[in-house]
């Protein structure tokens, strides 16, 4: 009886204590992503947390993003390292989230959503700063290369198969798309 208290509280203190001890955890993987030119790169993923979000039934961790980040090398130039963080944040404090990372014309772009009423953003990679750059009203519809959502949780990897299987998931697929229109609501 005393050693399955004992182990119930250093349960309870494990899974929630990053949350309220520390205010959240980190989490990192590695991710296989495939650019438009068929190129393959591995982006490094972190997700920074903090304490917050949705009530505790939604949320049994008790933490929320805080930032996201995607780390990777330059296929053309190795020696660099770019690193794109999350900037904006919806009325709620939550940060926007990666869903494409690729190459155009040369120059590295991420496209993100801030929430699904608040719509999709760009960004170019340009003299070794992000910037963004405006998206018109409505455009051809691009698939998300980067995983989206992470109901099952993370293998310490994410191929390209796990990627392309948890994508397709039906609670994932109204975020695996960025486009036609810039805003998903009406």
């Amino acid at each position: 009886m005393k050693f399955s208290r004992i182990f119930l509280w250093l349960n309870i203190l494990f899974l929630g204590g990053c949350a309220a001890i520390f205010g959240g955890c980190s989490s990192v993987w590695d991710e296989d992503v495939k650019l438009s030119d068929g190129r393959e790169i591995v982006v490094e993923r972190i997700i920074e947390r903090e304490g917050g979000g949705d009530e505790i039934a939604l949320n049994p961790s008790g933490s929320k993003p805080k930032l996201y980040i995607l780390k990777f090398r330059d296929p053309d130039n190795p020696s660099e390292w770019i690193e794109w963080r999350s900037t904006k944040f919806s009325d709620m404090r939550w940060p926007e989230f990666p869903l494409i990372l690729d190459k155009e014309q040369g120059a590295f772009v991420v496209y993100s959503m801030i929430s699904t009423c608040a719509g999709f953003l760009k960004y170019r990679y340009v003299d070794k700063q992000w910037q963004e750059e405006p998206l018109p009203p409505v455009f051809e519809a691009i698939p998300a290369n980067l995983l989206v959502h992470d109901y099952e949780g993370r293998p310490g990897r994410v191929t390209l198969e796990i990627k392309k299987k948890r994508n397709s998931d039906v609670r994932s697929r109204l975020d695996a798309v960025v486009g036609p229109k810039i805003k998903m609501c009406r």
